[in-house]
């Protein structure tokens, strides 16, 4: 999956500092450390949306600048978490849960991302919506599944 997002983000013959650190390292997160995959791509794929300009914003709504109270929801159109006053048509409500699964991942090195408690389900979730975040921002659809 790593690859595939290489393809699609990154531009031959040009470099992008960011894009390699972060590739490296998760990488090498995957390669020597027994961890579960889904829980680098999700720190993989915030990585790599901020360095595309894309960034969360994983502690405040971003329209309205308010704290997330009880319910979060992510927008389908705008790739972005919001409040319930700010929702659009096409969000989806969030769990807590998985809210703060991405925000503790993106907060960790990927060297401590072992010492993470986060349940399985979480991090699925996390993952399955960068993954739909992903393709619908850049009109892709991954091949390789995990």
């Amino acid at each position: 999956m790593i690859l595939e997002i290489l393809k699609v983000v990154g531009r031959e013959n040009e470099n992008n500092e960011i894009l390699f650190l972060e590739t490296l390292k998760a990488l090498k997160t995957l390669a020597y450390s027994n961890i579960q995959p889904k829980l680098v791509l999700v720190k993989y794929l915030l990585k790599i949306f901020e360095a595309m300009g894309y960034k969360l914003s994983l502690n405040k709504c971003p329209h309205c600048g308010l704290n997330f109270g009880t319910k979060r929801y992510f927008s389908l159109s705008e790739g972005t978490i919001t409040c319930s006053a700010c929702k659009t048509m096409d969000s989806k409500e969030i769990s807590q849960l998985t809210h703060n699964s991405m925000r503790l991942t993106l907060n960790c090195d990927y060297e401590k991302l072992s010492s993470l408690k986060i349940l399985d389900n979480a991090i699925s979730d996390a993952f399955n919506l960068l993954v739909e975040n992903f393709e619908r921002k850049f009109d892709y659809k991954f091949v390789s599944t995990l």
